[in-house]
């Protein structure tokens, strides 16, 4: 019967090791995981993983308590980049739209400094234009007063005998 119970000891010794072995690999596997964000927490990659059957995992209940605060922590984990990237894009819009508000009002500014600048041509084209013709209208008068101051001298000194140049200059 020592026999029996030496055998059977060693039995239980070797299946406790083996236990402690596929709990070492789960321990493992687990670390994986948690450190790798790529890889999936579930039951099927972590007995993967682990080299073991889900059964296995099953059996032991802390690997799957882990494994679901893996899942919660992976999920709080896209919670949050999905909250930062929402976030990321409303400052991205927020941004856009500043500098789109910032563009509309040098816009308006170089539209209202042409426009400003179109009635300022426009006004001294006109005042131009007016100089044009009052010079225009000066230069026929002085023209038409000096045929007029040519005619009298000449009417004054042949009539009269008087120069006038010398009469003007006096």
């Amino acid at each position: 019967m020592s026999i029996s119970k030496t055998a059977a000891q060693a039995l239980k010794e070797s299946r406790k090791k083996a236990s402690e072995e596929i709990d070492a690999q789960i321990r493992g596997a687990l670390t994986t995981i948690y450190e790798d964000q790529t890889i999936k927490p579930t039951q099927a990659n972590l007995a993967d993983l682990a080299g073991c059957h889900i059964a296995t995992l099953r059996d032991r209940e802390w690997p799957l308590v882990r494994l679901k605060d893996l899942k919660e922590k992976a999920a709080a984990i896209n919670k949050i980049d999905t909250v930062v990237t929402k976030q990321k894009a409303r400052d991205k819009r927020r941004q856009l739209t500043e500098l789109n508000h910032k563009l509309t009002d040098e816009i308006l500014y170089w539209f209202d400094q042409t426009m400003t600048l179109k009635v300022k041509c426009e006004a001294l084209e006109m005042d131009r234009n007016r100089l044009k013709k009052s010079s225009e209208l000066n230069l026929n008068k002085t023209v038409e007063y000096r045929h007029k101051l040519e005619k009298a001298a000449l009417y004054m000194s042949d009539i009269h005998g008087i120069d006038l140049e010398e009469v003007i200059n006096r």
